[in-house]
């Protein structure tokens, strides 16, 4: 499933809840803030490279690795994601797409 989604995906679900996952169980609220693509579609392919960006909450910093996502509407998928920043609203995270 993962190798089918683009960004248009995620796109369409900016500004609302993901569920991530913690190793030792806490569910932790993620809200998508950003969906952009990187470059253009390697020869042979047809999904543009793309970045998903969340913000997580302030109160816990999870380090990067593959994390259960959970979204009413795209179902669970097992997500590579980094932290990127610590903003004053909490943290950000990347997951990238290619």
């Amino acid at each position: 499933m993962l190798d089918r989604l683009t960004s248009r995906d995620f796109a369409a679900h900016v500004g609302e809840p993901f569920a991530v996952t913690a190793p030792d169980g806490e569910r932790l609220e993620f809200v998508v803030v950003e969906v952009g693509e990187r470059g253009s579609a390697p020869p042979g392919t047809e999904r543009t490279p793309f970045f998903v960006h969340w913000r997580g909450p302030g109160h816990r910093l999870l380090p990067q690795g593959t994390y259960p996502v959970e979204h009413a509407g795209l179902g669970r998928l097992d997500l590579f994601i980094v932290p990127i920043a610590k903003e004053k609203d909490g943290y950000r995270y990347e997951a990238v797409f290619s």
